[in-house]
Order: C-alpha cells, then structure tokens, then sequence
C-alpha cells in the first residue's frame, strides 16, 4: 500500500499501464481476468491495461516466431509474414 500511496503523490507526472502479455497467458485466462479487476478497481492509479503478444500457437507462421525466438534468431530468420506480425504485436508496446 504504500506502493500506492506514492503513486497517488507522482499521478500528475506519469501513467502506469499494465501490459498483458497474451502469449504467456494463454492457459490462465482466469489471471487475466484478476489483472483486469485489479486495474479497474486501480483506476484511479492505473490508467489502462493493454495486451500484446497474441500469438496462436496452432498457426505455422506464429509456431515459427516463438520457435526462433526461444533459438535467439535475429529478424533476418523471418519470412515476410512472420515479420509482419512481430512488427504489430511490437507496434503495441511502447
């Protein structure tokens, strides 16, 4: 709480925004449901909530993303496509 109560001190200075990372949520939507609760019950200090990291594991482009990711492979590894989608899941953070 006291976490909290500096934030009400600093709100005029900054905006705090929880990012959901969907990918690592994927089987615990029940956790994202209690972030969403927490940030609304928050919104007096949390300003919003936004995602990124939608990845559908049953598409081959978005399989090979997360494969070359977990390798350590360099933007050069992707085909057009796969390239495109991390530009907008990236395009979601700040």
């Amino acid at each position: 709480m006291v976490a909290l109560g500096w934030i009400r001190l600093n709100q005029q200075n900054f905006s705090i925004i929880i990012y959901i990372n969907e990918f690592s949520f994927q089987n615990y939507k029940s956790l994202i449901v209690e972030i969403e609760s927490f940030a609304k019950a928050n919104s007096g200090n949390i300003h919003e909530v936004k995602y990124f990291g939608d990845f559908d594991t049953d598409a081959a482009p978005h399989k090979n993303i997360l494969r070359y990711i977990s390798e350590g492979k360099g933007i050069n590894a992707y085909v057009f496509i796969e390239k495109i989608k991390i530009q907008k899941e990236l395009q979601k953070l700040p």
